[in-house]
């Protein structure tokens, strides 16, 4: 009689409708952990921020750290020596930019005024034709707008002084976190590969800490060559137009490519700005096209050229990963987009090395011992072997050597 298989609910189900619904909910899984994950995020942005900017900061400042110790500076001493020298160049540079921008700076305060009645001039008499009625209509309209909204405007003042608050807690924060990383940390990796046990492990998370490490020291410099370059164009066009404060406007520039979005608004709203005090609304707009074609060159050219051969990561995911950022968590995302998706990179090419594909030396398996020789089977006559046997010099000779080979043998039976 023949058997029949009992029929399971998944054996109608196509083997690749399995396959790709095993897919499915682990990536459903892997979406929801990436949601949780970014909700405390934004819950401890003030704690996270710092942490990650001290970490970036720790990369510059790290390695001449490293290079006191190996001459025989004590940790602390070569973490304070490295904190007031980058505190003397920098204050050195804010000195040197005041001065040479004193004077310049006077001029603008007195163009300011100027530049109104420029202005007032050019509504008037320019390609709009306002009668100096309307225009003293619209300035009335706008002092009468801040009057009835000035409860809205001083509680968004307010705001603002909250985010200021925020902003100097967070740079303390990242100051504190900044010189204990410099100072102690080897102690603290150490602290962190003894988390581990298996002594595999401990090297493998020291190698991958490494190639990480660098991995954001690399997304730094890539950061500053692109803030270099944006600096060097601007700068070349408010030269050619002949605007003031090239250079504080250069180093905000500079400064801006480490803030997407907002680093690029900010300074291209200053540039123009203080064109239009100095040289009026035309050369503004120039530089507000300049600005646009600037950090387009950046988003689009030099900024995934340069951050793809830092981070090993391809212009095309530069843009979409940027944009990904931008789109889930704004300005911050934007921020942490490229190191972290390049971190992220590192970590996967790590775990897919050939090398990580071998097991352990070790977990692997005891070595297998030497085959020893199978034992000489008992003799079948009460003692004597059957085989051969070896003198006392070790020579092999025959079982029956010395014996005659006419007697009979014990247990041979009688002789015919």
């Amino acid at each position: 009689m023949a058997e029949t298989r009992a029929e399971t609910p998944q054996s109608n189900v196509p083997r690749w409708l399995v396959r790709w619904a095993a897919v499915a909910w682990r990536l459903l899984v892997i979406a929801a952990t990436l949601v949780v994950i970014g909700y405390v995020f934004t819950r401890l942005r003030l704690i996270i921020l710092p942490i990650v900017v001290a970490l970036f900061v720790s990369t510059i400042l790290m390695p001449p750290a490293r290079w006191l110790r190996h001459h025989g500076f004590p940790p602390l001493l070569a973490t304070w020596t490295v904190f007031l020298g980058s505190f003397v160049i920098v204050g050195a540079l804010v000195m040197g930019l005041y001065t040479l921008t004193q004077g310049q700076f006077n001029s603008l305060g007195h163009e300011l005024s100027g530049g109104v009645n420029r202005a007032e001039r050019y509504l008037t008499n320019g390609p709009f034709h306002f009668s100096h009625r309307q225009v003293n209509d619209y300035v009335n309209q706008a002092k009468n707008f801040f009057t009835k909204n000035q409860g809205t405007i001083v509680k968004g003042a307010l705001s603002g002084a909250t985010i200021a608050l925020e902003v100097a807690g967070g740079a303390l924060l990242t100051f504190v976190l900044t010189f204990f990383f410099v100072k102690d940390g080897d102690r603290i990796s150490s602290w962190a590969l003894s988390l581990f046990k298996n002594p595999h492990r401990v090297q493998d998370m020291r190698v991958l800490g490494r190639q990480t490490w660098g991995t954001m020291a690399a997304y730094v410099r890539g950061t500053a060559a692109n803030g270099f370059v944006n600096a060097v164009l601007l700068s070349m066009a408010l030269l050619g137009l002949g605007v003031p404060l090239v250079l504080p406007l250069a180093l905000l520039t500079f400064v801006g490519g480490f803030l997407p979005i907002v680093g690029a608004i900010v300074s291209g709203a200053f540039a123009a700005l203080v064109a239009l005090v100095i040289k009026g609304p035309i050369a503004a707009l120039i530089i507000v096209g300049v600005t646009i074609v600037i950090h387009n060159v950046e988003g689009y050219i030099v900024g995934p050229k340069v951050l793809g051969h830092e981070v090993n990561l391809h212009p095309v995911a530069i843009i979409l990963v940027l944009a990904a950022g931008t789109a889930l968590g704004g300005i911050i995302g934007a921020f942490l987009a490229v190191p972290l998706t390049a971190i992220l990179i590192r970590v996967y090419a790590h775990y897919h090395e050939p090398r990580q594909l071998e097991p352990p030396d070790e977990e692997a398996a005891a070595p297998e011992p030497t085959p020893q020789p199978a034992p000489i089977p008992p003799p079948a006559d009460g003692g004597v072997p059957t085989g051969h046997v070896e003198d006392p010099t070790g020579a092999p000779m025959p079982a029956d050597a010395g014996r005659s080979r006419t007697g009979p043998l014990r247990g041979a039976g009688p002789i015919d």
